[in-house]
Parts: structure tokens; sequence; C-alpha cells
């Protein structure tokens, strides 16, 4: 375990997992997701040094809002 943990960054997607029912299109999620996802996090105030609660976040439309 980390000695210093801080916050979480949570993060819904509105992607579809392949194995979810009835999912016909699958969209992955690439490494540049997670990369521009966590600089707008970090633009919303996410601190990951902070402790604290986890930082809730959801994807709509591509953008990161708060949950």
């Amino acid at each position: 375990m980390e000695e210093n943990p801080g916050t979480s960054l949570f993060i819904y997607t509105d992607r579809k997992h392949p194995n979810d029912i009835e999912t016909e299109i699958v969209t992955p999620i690439k490494p540049s997701d997670i990369s521009n996802w966590i600089k707008q996090a970090l633009k919303l105030g996410w601190n990951p040094s902070e402790r604290g609660n986890p930082f809730r976040t959801k994807i709509v439309n591509n953008k990161v809002e708060m949950e």
C-alpha cells in the first residue's frame, strides 16, 4: 500500500462493454482517451495528491463532467 495515498479518480464512461447485453457497437477506450479525461479532471479540480473522498466524474459526449 502506498504511504501517502491521494484522492482516487473515478470515471464512469458512456462506452459499452463488449459483454453487456444488446451491445452492437463497441468503442474501445484508448490510452489517449484516458490521458484526455485525466487532463479534464485536473481542470475540474481533481488533485491526485490531496487526501479525501474519490473524485467522481462521468463522460458525456467525450467531455468530463462532475457526477
